[in-house]
C-alpha cells in the first residue's frame, strides 16, 4: 500500500472510485441517479468536477490516493482504491476560498451542476440540489468561523472496503492536520460516523437533508477533529448510543 498525492493522470480512475462508492452507500446512493455510475454523460460531469480538485494549479484543494499492487501479480500494475479530497482554502486563509464559499446570489445548485446531463429527471435533480445546498450550509453552519481543513470525499473501492485504505488516508490527513496547527472538518453519513468517531472526531452537531428516501429525511453529522486535544475513544457501543440520542 502506499500512500500519494494525485494527478490528473489518476482523473479517470479516481472517477470510478468515487461513483462506485456512491453507489454503496445509503445515504448517498439514495440522493444521486442511480445511472450516474453507467451514463457516459455523468461520468463525464463527475470527471468535469473532479477536475477541478485535481487541477495543479488550484490550491484550494489537496487529493491523496491509496495505491495497491495485487499480491502474486509480479506485472501487476498499481490501483487506486481509495481516494480523499481535502478543501484547504479555509485553512490558508482563515476565509473559505471563492470555490468553497456559499454564494447566496445564484439560484440553488447553479453553482454546482450548471453541466447537468439533460437525461435527469425532476426528482433526481431535486435530489442533487438538496445535496449540494445542504453541505456547504451545514459547513458554515458548523465551521464558518473555523480555521480548518474540510474533507469533501472519502471513497474507497466498495470490494476493497475493511482494509485499513481509507482509515490510512485519514490518518495522513490527521498528521498533515498536526503539522499545520489546523482542525480537520467533516460532514459525514451514519455509517461514517461510527468510523470517525473511533479515529478521534467529536460530534459537533446534526444536517438534515431534506430530500431523502420513502421512509424519510436522512441526518448527516457535523464532526471535527482537534489535534490539539487527545479525545478519549469509547467503545462502538458508545459511539451508537451517542448518536442515536443526539
Amino acid at each position: 500500500m502506499a500512500i500519494r498525492p494525485a494527478t490528473l493522470g489518476d482523473l479517470s480512475a479516481i472517477t470510478g472510485v468515487v461513483l462506485e462508492t456512491l453507489s454503496t452507500e445509503a445515504t448517498w446512493k439514495d440522493h444521486f441517479p442511480p445511472k450516474a455510475r453507467q451514463d457516459a454523460k455523468y461520468i463525464q460531469y463527475t470527471e468535469t468536477i473532479l477536475r477541478r480538485y485535481l487541477d495543479p494549479t488550484n490550491e484550494d484543494y489537496m487529493v491523496t490516493v491509496v495505491e495497491v499492487t495485487d499480491q502474486g501479480r509480479c506485472q501487476s500494475k498499481p490501483q487506486i482504491v481509495s481516494v480523499a479530497v481535502w478543501g484547504m482554502s479555509f485553512a490558508k486563509t482563515g476565509k473559505q476560498g471563492q470555490s468553497d464559499s456559499l454564494r447566496k446570489d445564484v439560484a440553488p445548485g447553479d453553482d454546482i451542476i450548471p453541466n447537468m446531463p439533460e437525461a435527469t429527471d425532476d426528482c433526481s435533480m431535486a435530489k442533487v440540489i438538496a445535496v449540494t445546498n445542504a453541505i456547504p450550509e451545514g459547513r458554515n453552519k458548523y465551521f464558518g468561523s473555523t480555521s480548518h481543513i474540510f474533507l469533501h470525499i472519502l471513497a474507497t473501492k466498495p470490494d476493497r472496503q475493511k482494509r485499513g485504505y481509507a482509515k490510512a488516508l485519514c490518518k495522513w490527513g490527521m498528521e498533515f492536520a498536526r503539522k499545520k496547527d489546523v482542525v480537520i472538518a467533516l460532514l459525514t453519513s451514519p455509517r461514517g460516523y461510527i468510523f470517525f468517531s473511533g479515529l478521534g472526531f467529536v460530534d459537533v452537531g446534526a444536517l438534515h437533508l431534506p430530500v431523502g428516501h420513502e421512509n424519510g429525511e436522512h441526518l448527516l453529522k457535523a464532526m471535527l477533529f482537534d489535534p490539539k486535544r487527545a479525545p478519549r475513544h469509547g467503545s462502538f457501543v458508545d459511539q451508537l448510543l451517542h448518536y442515536l440520542s443526539s
